[in-house]
């Protein structure tokens, strides 16, 4: 059993859950009367990781017991399978837990008018991309398995698509004891009536269509230019197109009305073989598929799926709730943004709130940032340099990065990215917490003994290396 936690006032307990490649937070405030109020954000692993039930079963059995089976907000940032496999893999666990809120971003709203129409596109995508790598994987395609990797952050979601889908997401909607609430940017929420001294600022995602589909940055953040979603939507068209005797019209993708029947390549470039009374040609071709298999380019088209899928991914990532969470007394602020990527950081620039007859703005809030949850596990593209976390100036910054390295080098992954991580070690003095090595056990040079005596004295972890726990005063 797990100890129960003891907080003092105007201070939060971190719990990192060390799952492997994926998010599990638990957060910890002093409430009335010193009642502990429990904050989960995320709760999910990397598909492919070993054990994964088992792991995630353990956590899902530690938050049970230190919790006293009671979340009060539940925090589910986007719909990634490290992100939230634990209420799946572990769902008998979590049908114990009360849970009071749930916090979602307005993406996830099944009514709202542009999430709608971004899930719309993300289905039609999927199904396409199930379809290629089913092609690929068919013909041995040096470049299936990348693909795999890449769809491996949609989990089981990518793999029932075909057989009826599964809406996890509609499953986590349902969790709570109230109806979700779906957080938009540029507003505030009180953690809970118990709590008084905390304050959470919703940053993103954006609601621009825009900004949420801006994923890549490049020297001096200038932005490579996307490709135009209508050719994805022609890719996608071709891919699911049925079959040209089938006049009942049976493919899934019928039932999308974005979907137009389109080939990749026009008319007069494309010859039937198995219709044409050219002999000579039907000769020629068949020579051709026997000696020169490396020329052929039958399936070449098909390769533009990677970069769907990483644009798919991106998007995704782009759609992640992001909150700053601010405790009032010392103006102190804990950053959580999920995976957000360059298009949701940006947006930020241009908010403001209003609280205690001052205007807030995200710049200060990052100013008084103290603990950082890295974005999406330490990639270059999920966290801002000068709009980011060159505005992080506080000296206590301690930075919680859920990486496993060993697992993203075998997707051929550079997690954490070798730049951004120098900078986080330059910019928090060596307090960095990460999944996979856990604690740091020296002091750098640079860093007086003092200092690093303060971070280890507010540090600690599991026993069995379940997780590690941080404290902010």
């Amino acid at each position: 059993m797990s100890k129960k936690m003891e907080v003092e006032k105007d201070t939060v307990k971190v719990r990192m859950y060390r799952q492997g490649l994926g998010d599990c937070f638990l957060l910890t405030f002093n409430g009335k009367f010193n009642k502990p109020i429990h904050m989960l954000i995320d709760f999910g692993v990397l598909q492919g990781t070993s054990s994964d039930t088992e792991i995630l079963g353990k956590i899902a059995k530690n938050i049970e017991s230190t919790t006293d089976k009671h979340i009060h907000v539940l925090v589910v940032t986007h719909e990634h399978w490290d992100h939230i496999s634990g209420f799946i893999k572990a769902e008998n666990v979590f049908k114990n837990i009360k849970i009071d809120q749930v916090w979602l971003a307005w993406t996830e709203d099944p009514e709202n008018p542009l999430a709608k129409q971004l899930k719309k596109k993300k289905e039609l995508y999927l199904k396409a991309l199930k379809e290629v790598t089913l092609k690929l994987k068919n013909t041995n395609h040096v470049f299936s398995n990348c693909l795999e990797g890449i769809l491996s952050f949609y989990g089981e979601q990518f793999e029932a698509i075909g057989r009826g889908g599964v809406d996890y997401m509609d499953n986590i909607r349902k969790i709570g004891s109230a109806q979700p609430k779906f957080l938009f940017p540029g507003t505030t929420l009180q953690l809970s009536s118990e709590v008084e001294g905390i304050r959470v600022y919703v940053f993103g995602p954006p609601e621009n269509k825009g900004l949420i589909e801006r994923s890549r940055p490049k020297k001096g953040e200038v932005y490579l230019t996307d490709f135009c979603c209508d050719f994805y939507d022609s890719f996608s068209a071709a891919v699911l197109k049925p079959p040209a005797n089938d006049s009942k019209g049976t493919s899934e993708c019928n039932s999308t009305e974005t979907v137009v029947e389109k080939d990749p390549f026009d008319t007069r470039f494309r010859i039937n073989f198995d219709a044409t009374q050219n002999t000579n040609v039907k000769d020629f071709y068949d020579k051709y598929k026997n000696e020169n298999q490396w020329r052929k380019i039958d399936e070449k088209w098909l390769d533009v799926a990677g970069d769907l899928a990483l644009k798919l991914d991106e998007h995704t990532n782009n759609t992640s709730l992001v909150l700053a969470i601010e405790l009032k007394e010392s103006g102190k602020v804990l950053l959580f943004p999920g995976d957000a990527q360059v298009g949701n950081w940006l947006s930020w620039e241009n908010l403001k709130w209003e609280v205690d007859g001052k205007k807030v703005t995200y710049q200060d809030l990052l100013a008084r940032t103290v603990l950082y949850k890295v974005g999406h596990h330490g990639s270059h593209n999920a966290t801002l340099r000068e709009k980011g976390l060159e505005l992080m100036k506080d000296p206590g910054l301690t930075a919680m990065l859920p990486v496993d390295r060993k697992m993203a080098e075998k997707q051929e992954w550079r997690m954490p990215s070798p730049p951004l991580y120098e900078r986080l070690k330059e910019l928090c003095k060596g307090r960095i917490l990460r999944i996979d090595d856990g604690i740091p056990s020296e002091k750098p040079p640079q860093v007086n003994q003092g200092e690093w005596d303060n971070f280890t004295e507010v540090t600690e972890k599991d026993e069995n290396g379940l997780y590690i726990e941080y404290t902010v005063k």
